[in-house]
């Protein structure tokens, strides 16, 4: 079928979709519509309400587990048979069908194809059974010549969006003929990178109604996809790959992909001098952005001009100019002066490791780094009982100890 660009609903039952997991995400993965034949093909009719919620949900389960989504999926009822009830319980489409080869009846490739091409019209829903090989056989015989013919094959949920009907839930659906329109197949979204002031922005854009889902690690977005609800900056070197979708399950385009680079300015230089937080710029023709309120820096956020005065809260920065950023910096501020880049205003210790530092016990370990998840070493306490003894007016000295090659 992917040889052939055909497309089309696979009804699977709980019970043998539970066993072979990679096939039904194969199948969703080549743009086919997953959907249910019940867990395990009783007739519903002769099921009780609770019975036939049990054989739907349990089979949706399975389905979504196996490919690690939450869709509603159509139903086909073992032997089509159904009744106001049935209907009125399950809850989803139910499809039937105007074209059926008895493929299961006389296994033989050949007839199958006959009947198929028999029997078809425009927007006919064609019966098959993938569990005979012959069935197989004379499908994919029946589709080459179909095709020959001008016919598309299509899922189920893109027939009816083609042609401008919606299914409805609880009712039976056994064709969907021409209505006069044809929407045409699902367009790939257009993928646009634009250099403007603070670096390069993604936008995408799909036809009316569809929705967009895209990575940008280069996964497949059918399985991993964002949604798509505005543009985004390229932050680093990365692959996009989206999908449109009027529906992820039936109803979506191929996969679009594009690489794309930036480059990233270096960052602004951060020192303390004259009680204020100054930032260097080492790029020409470049600002520096920042925010004190712990929120991201964008093109509209405050303009570093000479200086920022010590607060209580979190410093964020960053370089921006057209076509390009730098990483963004941040860095925990308190009002007394001291500046932290791995001790968060809101953590537990944050105050103490603050009192601790203003009275010289502890001065951090470098680059305005105090590391408060690492362990204390036995020179870091010797150190630390060094300057308590100072800090207590203690007369104190040391001497090199001799009986250790390690410390000198």
């Amino acid at each position: 079928m992917k040889e052939l660009g055909a497309k089309a609903t696979f009804f699977m039952q709980g019970w043998r979709a539970e066993m072979f997991p990679n096939t039904v995400r194969r199948v969703y993965a080549e743009g086919h519509q997953i959907a249910s034949h019940t867990y395990d093909h009783p007739e519903l009719t002769s099921l009780s309400n609770e019975k036939i919620k049990e054989q739907l949900q349990k089979t949706d389960k399975i389905l979504d587990g196996h490919l690690g989504m939450d869709f509603d999926y159509m139903l086909r009822p073992p032997y089509g048979s159904t009744n106001d009830r049935v209907r009125s319980v399950i809850g989803v489409p139910s499809v039937q069908w105007t074209v059926d080869p008895m493929d299961w009846d006389v296994l033989n490739a050949q007839i199958v194809c006959d009947r198929i091409v028999r029997d078809t019209f425009d927007g006919a829903i064609i019966l098959v059974h993938d569990l005979y090989n012959p069935s197989v056989r004379g499908a994919l015989m029946a589709m080459e010549i179909l095709q020959e013919r001008g016919y598309e094959f299509v899922t189920v949920q893109e027939l009816y969006r083609r042609r401008g009907v919606s299914m409805r839930n609880g009712a039976e659906h056994y064709s969907c003929k021409p209505t006069g329109v044809d929407y045409g197949p699902v367009e790939t979204p257009v993928i646009t990178v634009n250099g403007g002031y603070g670096g390069k922005m993604v936008s995408m854009t799909a036809q009316s109604g569809a929705k967009i889902y895209y990575t940008t690690d280069g996964s497949d977005p059918i399985f991993h996809g964002k949604l798509y609800t505005g543009s985004f900056p390229v932050e680093h070197d990365m692959t996009v790959k989206a999908v449109a979708a009027f529906n992820l399950n039936g109803s979506r385009s191929a996969v679009v992909s594009q690489t794309m680079d930036t480059f990233v300015a270096a960052p602004p230089v951060l020192t303390v001098s004259d009680g204020m937080i100054r930032l260097d710029n080492p790029n020409e023709g470049t600002d520096i952005r920042y925010t004190v309120d712990g929120t991201s820096v964008t093109a509209d956020s405050l303009l570093y001009v000479d200086g920022i005065e010590f607060f209580d809260g979190e410093l964020r920065y960053r370089v921006m100019g057209v076509g390009v950023h730098s990483t963004e910096e941040r860095i925990y501020v308190t009002s007394d002066g001291n500046l932290y880049r791995d001790v968060p205003t809101a953590e537990w210790y944050a105050d103490e490791i603050n009192r601790s530092v203003n009275l010289g016990l502890f001065k951090g370990v470098g680059d305005y780094k105090f590391e408060p998840e690492t362990s204390l070493t036995r020179a870091m306490f010797v150190t630390l009982l060094y300057r308590l003894a100072g800090l207590k007016g203690a007369d104190v000295s040391y001497e090199t100890p001799a009986d250790f090659a390690d410390a000198t």
